[in-house]
């Protein structure tokens, strides 16, 4: 941590620590962040500024009370975090705000930041809800989805600009706000972790990026999608953004609507009144759409119920990806079905790969894959007695093979081995098939 660099303490909620005015004692100018409950007193404050507390962050989400008290879950603490603001403000401590925008309060956010402008707040934080901690098991319901919120953060954070303070997003990717300075989104800070909350580490470190944005500002004006907001929405929201448009056609008779394959969904508000703003559609609802699909494969794994496994192809296709690998779980007891549905959905190539020993399909329902791409027999070794001694299934080897070849023969698919390990290895050239390495969502 370079000297001088702001360091907050955070962590589960500090004031609550008995030891707290040693820990600030120990520091040069730090901050606070805390939800201001315990500092409502001033003369609680002046213990704190007198061991050197030199700002505080006080987290406040909605202008509306009982939303705030909800979200918190402890009924009266808006009115108290308030008091808190006031009293930090009367001893002279910077005071700055963050807010944590969710979905019942998106359409509140405007308001919020004018309550904290007239509270004489010096900054506003704008937090993403991250999917940890409490919000884990109600992260479906609370996020705030970011193809509809950008007018309200863009309206937000032009609030703020205009009132003269200081304001970030913390959490957004540039595209969520596209009228926002990509320089009001810097990546997170230094944090101090309290010895009592070190156990809490993990639920304060941003979840790995999710990859694949063809446009994107890149770090480090933008860590990438959000891979627990990618989980739960999938990222047609995020890739639309940067897409060109289609050319808009003149006027003319109704056409027959063209597939929607390859045009990611018109999800933003300001597409949507693109969209109501024309004469006619045409018949066609995603007019001036681009077309223009991700270029990054999609893979999962029939792993899950029927139900789950179907839903997490429709997502997959919605999103446009030109090939869908699945990669394991053949030994679902519904694998045959699941791979016949895999090929009518609109990916351009279908991959598969795994221990096909678990299927045993007629060759009526190896017909019914034709419109499978690739085929990979996961072999965890070159012979049949290694391979089924790892696999604990004896037989395993040769009842991949023979079904590799019976899909040779009745489909029209790309066969080969899928080698674990280094395919150059003694032992695996002698086997009459081509010979593919095994990377994670990546098949050849």
């Amino acid at each position: 941590m370079a000297d001088g660099e702001p360091v907050w303490l955070g962590g589960g909620e500090p004031t609550l620590r008995a030891d707290l005015p040693e820990v600030i004692a120990a520091l040069s100018h730090p901050g606070l962040e805390t939800d201001g409950l315990a500092l409502t007193s001033e003369r609680a404050i002046a213990a704190l500024q007198r061991v050197g507390l030199a700002r505080v962050r006080v987290g406040f989400h909605c202008a509306v009370p009982a939303a705030h008290d909800w979200l918190v879950g402890r009924p009266g603490a808006a009115r108290r975090t308030l008091r808190a603001i006031d009293a930090l403000r009367g001893c002279g401590l910077p005071v700055e705000a963050a807010i944590t925008v969710t979905r019942p309060t998106a359409d509140h956010l405007e308001e919020t930041v004018a309550l904290l402008v007239r509270l004489g707040v010096r900054a506003i934080v704008l937090r993403r809800l991250r999917r940890r901690g409490p919000a884990a098991e109600r992260f479906l319901m609370l996020s705030a989805r970011l193809g509809l919120l950008e007018p309200a953060l863009e309206a937000a954070v032009q609030r703020a600009r205009d009132a003269g303070l200081a304001v970030r997003l913390d959490g957004f990717p540039p595209c969520a706000a596209p009228d926002v300075p990509t320089r009001l989104m810097p990546l997170a800070g230094p944090w101090l972790l309290p010895a009592s909350v070190v156990d809490l580490a993990p639920l304060l470190i941003e979840p790995p990026a999710v990859p694949g944005c063809d446009v994107c500002f890149g770090p480090p004006t933008c860590a990438g999608a959000p891979a627990d907001y990618v989980a739960c929405f999938g990222r047609a929201e995020i890739d639309s953004e940067g897409l060109t448009p289609t050319p808009v056609r003149p006027a003319s008779a109704p056409e027959r609507p063209p597939p929607r394959q390859g045009r990611h969904p018109a999800t933003r508000n300001r597409e949507i009144a693109a969209q109501l703003a024309r004469p006619t559609l045409q018949g066609d609802p995603l007019l001036g759409v681009g077309i223009d699909p991700p270029r990054f494969p999609i893979t999962l794994s029939l792993h899950g119920t029927s139900r789950e496994i179907r839903r997490e192809m429709i997502q997959a296709a919605q999103q446009g990806s030109p090939v869908l690998r699945i990669d394991g779980g053949l030994d679902h007891p519904e694998a045959l079905d699941l791979l016949r549905d895999a090929t009518r959905l609109s990916a351009s190539r279908v991959e598969i790969c795994g221990h096909l020993d678990h299927l045993s399909p007629s060759d009526r329902e190896l017909v019914g894959l034709r419109g499978v791409a690739r085929f990979g027999a996961r072999l965890m070794a070159p012979t049949a007695a290694a391979h089924d001694a790892v696999v604990g299934r004896p037989g395993a080897f040769e009842r991949s093979l023979m079904l590799l070849e019976r899909i040779g023969v009745h489909t029209s698919a790309e066969v080969g081995v899928a080698a674990e390990g280094d395919p150059d290895a003694p032992g695996w050239a002698e086997l009459p098939w081509p010979m593919w390495s095994v990377v994670p969502g990546r098949l050849g």
